[in-house]
């Protein structure tokens, strides 16, 4: 069988980007909404996620929410439109059961009541929560306690029980606002019964002084599976336990204790996933495991503890960088926004994450650049007594070479200050790439525009070009003393490095800009990709003409390789150079073969493998690539599994 991604999602449209699903309750349907308004259903227990319903819920706005009534027959959904801006209809039929009217500007968020008899309640930017009755739902009451946005509504669990419930386990639902409130509602009636309220929190307002729930505005709220406890997420870098009994807090987790700069410690939601278990969402992306524990008598104020356990992070745009440390099982991404993850990929701890820390502006995401990072290598420390040091570079649109040194673990921390001390590198142009010398060698190449490259070793430039024959678009090196870079002129020119005499051998025979180079292994071919879609490969003659920096390069691989039909954007050679990988804007990662024949051949493709191109790709091991694209998601392909079965169907 062929290998596929870790997470196969069914084709949503290329305009219309999910941003969230919600499952139905008896876990047969899956509901999602889309940034044009509609709302699709699909088929969860069919492995192949039929579609059963497409529904135009709001006039061309975005989805904001959805829920399902406790019989999985109908769903809401709210957002923003002209003329309508929630709608509750059939899950089989997008029959409308109702009007959802009473709302002035974009709804933002619903719940439905989970048990009979049905009651729905709404959320709006307008500051104000509709209660309806039905179905046929219509408006019922029109609440305006609130003096912000409603931003998160949810019916309590408890509903559902008609009969045995324990203390605190009541029929409501609670309303979370930007105007710090937390207000607690009747589930059949609507009518307003309590706010809570943390006695900690005194904030004056025109009657004077009162108690309300958080510092900041509250973003989401949810109740544990029996409805006797309730989280809150807020602005101000909190997470709160409620006891619903006694309406007091049971703990609360500070995300961000002393540190009033990480603004990325802000919490944008909040659900449960177990009695005692939550998970969080920060604003910098940051998902985050949490525990409830202790908690003495049920009604003490405080008396419990929250406490954070494992921190998932990822990307949240496009991935631009890649640099790979095979020895260790580690490889570094980095984004269009400035950062840099650590990643590993040994066994017991594939796939776990971190930020590259360091000292930085103050930003969301805590980024490493003020800029799109363009490139990343991994070097060694040379020799003498930093010859263990391994470091990480990276080249960016703030026009920096920034340094970090790396742990054991494949984590790390930059060096020096965002103004340019220690650790940074001012270059005289925009960065477009980096390359490593490799080896354990501290030597890297970095060109920029208009038409310029330089050789830094650890802070000290080594030698540098300071015009190019055209706009460099790629650069590669092979050990410290030869370096290739591509250009807008459709050629390549390898230089000699530390040589007096600048002048480069040019390689001609591309026919469109070249957007992509790599040396093989032993150095005797170099692997070139242009904007023509073409991949063609050069190999390093025999005798004087083939030592580094000199000539003797002959075309091996030319107007053959025309699989793609968009940029090349990556290449990439094996450890043992038997092969070679292909990535493309056209969505479309490749694996080819030189061959001794002189003609190679394609043998693996992975089709579709990220949606609005492949940007970056590199090998883990000889059987492992590792790619990442403008979908901001990382894979790792099993080649050698896929060769074997694309063998196997010839046989």
């Amino acid at each position: 069988m062929f290998p596929s991604l870790p997470l196969t999602l069914p084709p949503f449209g290329s305009s219309s980007v999910p941003p969230f699903p919600q499952f139905s309750p008896n876990g047969y349907w899956v509901a999602s909404g889309d940034a044009t308004g509609k709302v699709r259903i699909w088929s969860w227990d069919n492995p192949e996620h039929i579609l059963k319903l497409e529904v135009q819920v709001v006039g061309g706005g975005e989805v904001k929410d959805i829920d399902w009534d406790v019989e999985s027959r109908r769903v809401v959904a709210v957002g923003e439109g002209q003329g309508v801006n929630a709608k509750v209809f059939g899950w089989d039929t997008g029959t409308s059961l109702g009007e959802l009217n009473g709302h002035g500007k974009r709804v933002i968020c619903c719940s439905y009541r989970q048990g009979r008899p049905g009651r729905l309640v709404t959320g709006s930017e307008d500051t104000r929560t509709v209660f309806y009755k039905g179905p046929p739902f219509n408006l019922e009451r029109s609440n305006t306690q609130h003096g912000g946005w409603v931003n998160c509504v949810r019916y309590s669990p408890a509903c559902e029980k008609k009969e045995g419930r324990k203390k605190g386990e009541e029929d409501c639902f609670v309303t979370a606002s930007s105007d710090k409130r937390v207000l607690v509602y009747d589930g059949l009636t609507g009518e307003l019964k309590e706010e809570l309220r943390d006695t900690s929190i005194n904030m004056s307002s025109k009657g004077g002084e009162k108690a309300l729930a958080h510092f900041g505005s509250i973003y989401s709220l949810a109740f544990s599976p029996s409805g006797s406890r309730l989280a809150t997420a807020s602005a101000d870098k909190t997470i709160k336990i409620w006891d619903m009994e006694h309406k007091k807090i049971e703990a609360t987790l500070a995300c961000a204790p002393g540190r009033d700069d990480e603004i990325g410690e802000m919490q944008n939601a909040v659900l449960w996933w177990g009695e005692n278990s939550l998970v969080s969402l920060s604003l910098n992306g940051d998902v985050n495991m949490l525990q409830v524990e202790g908690g003495g008598e049920r009604g003490g104020e405080g008396g419990g503890r929250v406490s954070r356990g494992k921190v998932l992070q990822g990307h949240q745009v496009t991935i631009t960088a890649l640099a790979v440390e095979r020895e260790r099982g580690v490889f570094y991404t980095s984004s269009y926004d400035g950062m840099v993850m650590a990643w590993e990929w040994k066994d017991g701890r594939r796939g776990e994450g971190r930020r590259v820390g360091g000292s930085v502006p103050k930003t969301v995401n805590l980024a490493n650049h003020a800029g799109k990072i363009v490139g990343l290598a991994v070097v060694g420390g040379g020799g003498g007594e930093e010859a263990d040091r391994r470091e990480l570079k990276s080249v960016g649109f703030d026009d920096m070479l920034r340094t970090a040194v790396l742990n054991e673990e494949g984590g790390g921390t930059y060096e020096g200050k965002a103004g340019g001390e220690g650790g940074i590198m001012m270059l005289t142009g925009q960065p477009v790439a980096i390359a490593a010398a490799g080896g354990g060698c501290a030597l890297v190449a970095v060109i920029f525009r208009p038409g310029g490259m330089v050789l830094v070793r650890g802070e000290e430039v080594f030698w540098s070009v300071e015009q190019l024959p055209s706009t460099p678009l790629s650069v590669a090196m092979w050990g410290d003393d030869e370096v290739a870079v591509g250009g807008e002129d459709c050629k390549v020119y390898i230089y000699a490095v530390g040589a007096a005499c600048k002048e480069a051998v040019m390689l001609e025979g591309p026919r469109g800009q070249v957007s992509a180079l790599a040396y093989s292994p032993g150095g005797e071919y170099l692997a070139v990709g242009d904007c023509n879609r073409e991949v063609s490969v050069f190999a390093r003659g025999q005798g004087a003409g083939g030592v580094k920096g000199g000539g003797g390069w002959t075309s091996k691989i030319s107007r053959q390789w025309v699989h793609h039909t968009s940029r090349i954007t990556a290449l990439a050679w094996s450890p043992t150079g038997e092969y070679l990988v292909s990535g493309s804007l056209d969505s479309h990662i490749i694996v080819w073969t030189p061959g001794l024949d002189g003609k190679g051949r394609r043998i693996v493709t992975f089709e579709l493998a990220h949606k609005d191109g492949v940007t970056v790709l590199d090998w883990l091991s000889e059987d492992e690539v590792v790619s990442s694209g403008n979908d901001a998601v990382i894979c790792v392909w099993d080649v050698a599994g896929a060769i074997a079965a694309a063998v196997a169907l010839k046989k």
